[in-house]
């Protein structure tokens, strides 16, 4: 795997504050400091993870895996049995799926408010990302990769044609969502956010006309003006900073 580091300047407690909090929080603070290994692969939805990491200023690895290599993949899943990006290694625990680690990243580092506040919030908003991960990603891969959904080759066809429906029907029901609303959530950013570009991305790459998707194109150019975001498109050479 190809790798690179990103390091930060960790936040420091005043010793009145250390004095003050208890252990189970200086345990979560040394948790914090831990380095986060990513392994992603450029036009996947590790994007996501990637983005949430540079919006956290976490420190943390970028590893590169060459899905698309066999003999590469083999060895990856050596690390994450599942054979799935993104996966982050933290010491000696494994963790996949981008729900689970953009919610963890963004409970290490509660300051950047990379979740929103009230616990209905918290559960709407994770309930948003498990819909983009169930649905609208399940739709686009049916679309593109119809071959995983069937072994009859005859079938592909009206397999990807299905699939690129419901992948047109979950836009609408992005863009009626963004009408108005500057984030997923509404007000404040958070890491949905950086999930929704992932699929604004895929969809330009399949040439669907993405600008009569005003709202979610609005949205897009939003997200193109946050620092973090930029980075981690530039970073990847996303589409989304070619054109």
């Amino acid at each position: 795997f190809y790798s690179s580091v990103r390091r930060v300047k960790c936040c420091r407690l005043s010793q009145g504050r250390y004095n003050e909090v208890a252990l189970n929080s200086t345990a979560k603070f040394l948790e914090a400091r831990a380095m986060i290994e990513l392994y992603y692969t450029p036009t996947s939805c590790s994007l996501a993870a990637h983005i949430a990491l540079r919006e956290a200023e976490a420190e943390y690895r970028l590893n590169l895996v060459k899905l698309w290599k066999s003999e590469e993949h083999e060895i990856f899943k050596q690390i994450n049995p599942l054979g799935t990006v993104p996966a982050v290694k933290i010491d000696t625990t494994v963790l996949t799926e981008n729900v689970a680690i953009m919610t963890y990243i963004a409970s290490l580092y509660p300051e950047k408010k990379l979740m929103p506040e009230g616990q209905l919030e918290i559960a709407e908003c994770t309930a948003y990302m498990c819909w983009l991960s169930s649905s609208v990603q399940i739709a686009r891969r049916q679309f593109r990769a119809p071959q995983r959904f069937s072994t009859e080759a005859r079938s592909y066809e009206s397999i990807s044609s299905n699939g690129r429906d419901k992948f047109l029907g979950f836009l609408e029901l992005i863009e009626n969502r963004l009408e108005d609303r500057q984030w997923v959530m509404g007000e404040h950013y958070t890491v949905a956010d950086g999930y929704l570009l992932v699929f604004f991305a895929w969809a330009l790459s399949d040439q669907i006309e993405m600008s009569r998707y005003k709202y979610f194109s609005e949205f897009k150019e939003r997200m193109l003006t946050r620092g973090a975001v930029r980075q981690a498109l530039e970073y990847e050479k996303n589409i989304l900073v070619q054109l």
